[in-house]
């Protein structure tokens, strides 16, 4: 996973997702912000499937509840296989303008 931040409130811009053969797989674009749960959150994700041109998935949120998660939701097993995988990349950009980069 690749993400590109807007170095001056580090939120998310856009996220680029490749499995082990390292061809881009997906990428998500974090859109509309505004005030949810106490904090500015992106209301819009825009998933792009890089393997099919032109499907995207889009996500808009109206309403955000914060609640706890059960420990059984992430089992020591899964966490294991995450910790083993390729390391995320954070690249914070100097502008928030995607293209740019």
């Amino acid at each position: 996973m690749y993400v590109c931040q807007d170095w001056r409130n580090s939120r998310p811009l856009k996220a680029e997702f490749y499995p082990l053969s390292n061809q881009l797989m997906k990428t998500c674009s974090y859109e509309n912000y505004s005030e949810m749960a106490g904090k500015r959150r992106p209301t819009r994700l825009v998933m792009e499937d890089a393997l099919r041109p032109g499907e995207q998935l889009v996500l808009d949120y109206a309403n955000m509840k914060l609640r706890d998660l059960p420990g059984k939701v992430f089992p020591k097993d899964y966490l294991k296989k995450l910790h083993n995988r390729s390391p995320v990349w954070i690249l914070i950009t100097q502008a928030p303008v995607i293209s740019a980069i």
